[in-house]
């Protein structure tokens, strides 16, 4: 049994160029992206993402989920092709959203351990 003969054959490809090229626009960023204003609700972000940092100092955990909905913001704020001066000195929303995941696991790491180094105290002594 050869399965040449059952195999369908494959439509032929369209190789004419669909494109309208009286129709191509050169790509231009939206007008808000393009101003060099100081982006004040980004650096305040940027900048608010440090109560995560909190978080570990007072070992709090709501300042961790707080810092982490601001890095979220962040994310959600951030505007990849537009034009940044060598003035910006905040970190990426990434590192923001790095930062808050590393303290909300430390609180809850601390949370979680506080217990068993609370049993061997006990233990001890």
């Amino acid at each position: 049994m050869t399965s040449s003969s059952t195999t369908p054959t494959v439509p032929r490809l369209d190789t004419s160029d669909p494109r309208r090229f009286d129709r191509v626009r050169p790509f231009t960023l939206p007008a808000e992206w393009r101003s060099d204003d100081l982006d004040a609700y980004g650096s305040l972000l940027a900048s608010a993402s440090i109560i995560s940092g909190g978080a570990l100092l007072t070992r709090m955990p709501h300042f961790a989920y707080v810092g982490l909905l601001f890095a979220l913001a962040h994310i959600a704020h951030y505007k990849p092709l537009s034009v940044r001066s060598s003035s910006d000195t905040t970190g990426g929303p990434y590192t923001s959203l790095g930062l808050s995941l590393l303290s909300v696991a430390m609180t809850v790491f601390q949370r979680v351990m506080n217990p068993v180094i609370e049993a061997k105290v006990a233990q001890h002594a």
